[in-house]
């Protein structure tokens, strides 16, 4: 066992040294302070590593360990992934207090928003480009920012001056805060978890943006909301549709499948989008099958879609298969 161990140790140590060296050098010329190290490179380590550096210059590292496919000793297999956490923080000179530890596995329904530690040493802000956000790696799997996003944030702040966006699952609203820095007119960001909206709020206030008329924090089903929206002819110039997987809320008596209720998600995506506007879909469910004839089909307009997913992923994800996007543009 310990000869086993040693020799993961060592592989393990030259890939993250080696992951280190060329993406410091990438994040160090592009302003980039958060990004992944480490995503099962190596099969028999199935390890999550990323690395974000707070304003004030400090490193912070979430260690996650991905569930094993086979039955595992769960006080061995908290050993080891200790001991891993441990020798990542040494090799990248992370002070072991600035380390977040998780056992990712499969969420469903509202539980990345579960409560899991509580460690105010692990939330700080971090920066992206114009924008400042919280982050807290301790309270919850999920960070704040999907670092998988990242790209697709610069392009919406870059088309949206002078444009009205409506952000749906809007999560902690990072998309939002890249369209109203960006020079947007208005921006509305829909969600149906409150905790997330209060995250948005702070991330809002952070850059220096209050709630207004103009810029919306609506706690509501997405579903629901466009529903009310179709009702009311709103439209909006660009749509950001980030969609979970699966969701669930009181206004609805059944989850949100992606995979089964895509087209009808994006058919009202679709109605009340502007002539001319863009909508931009994205999912991280590998059995979606998204039609694009189908979708045409349904809307019975005239739209052009490119599958984005290629130019979305960024360069520290070796991952290509995380999300996939689609650019989806409404005939004028």
């Amino acid at each position: 066992m310990n000869a086993k161990r040693e020799y993961q140790k060592e592989i393990f140590t030259n890939r993250l040294v080696k992951q280190q060296k060329n993406l410091s050098k990438w994040a160090r010329k592009n302003g980039i302070y958060c990004y992944r190290l480490y995503d099962k490179d190596i099969p028999e380590i199935p390890l999550l590593i990323e690395i974000y550096h707070s304003t004030n210059h400090v490193p912070y590292l979430v260690v996650s360990l991905y569930k094993r496919p086979y039955e595992v000793d769960e006080d061995e297999e908290r050993e080891w992934l200790n001991e891993f956490a441990m020798l990542s923080a040494s090799l990248l000179q992370v002070p072991v207090t600035n380390v977040s530890i998780k056992i990712r596995k499969k969420q469903r329904g509202t539980s990345q928003y579960n409560k899991r530690q509580n460690d105010e040493n692990l939330r700080f802000v971090c920066q992206e480009g114009k924008a400042l956000f919280n982050i807290n790696i301790s309270d919850y799997i999920d960070t704040g920012l999907f670092l998988d996003h990242r790209p697709l944030r610069m392009i919406i702040e870059k088309e949206a001056k002078n444009k009205t966006v409506l952000n749906l699952f809007c999560y902690t609203a990072s998309f939002s805060v890249h369209a109203i820095l960006g020079g947007a007119s208005s921006v509305c960001s829909v969600d149906t978890s409150k905790s997330a909206l209060l995250w948005a709020e702070k991330n809002m206030k952070l850059n220096g943006i209050n709630q207004s008329n103009k810029f919306i924090l609506k706690n509501e089903d997405v579903i629901t909301f466009l529903d009310g929206a179709i009702e009311k002819s709103n439209k909006w110039d660009i749509i950001i549709c980030d969609a979970p997987t699966f969701s669930n809320s009181k206004s609805r008596e059944s989850f949100f499948d992606v995979n089964k209720d895509y087209l009808n998600l994006c058919c009202k995506c679709i109605r009340v989008l502007e002539k001319g506007g863009t909508l931009y879909f994205s999912s991280n469910s590998r059995q979606l099958k998204f039609d694009e004839e189908l979708l045409k089909t349904s809307c019975n307009i005239k739209l052009f879609i490119k599958d984005i997913s290629k130019v979305s992923i960024p360069v520290d994800f070796r991952n290509k298969k995380i999300h996939k996007a689609w650019k989806i543009t409404k005939e004028v």
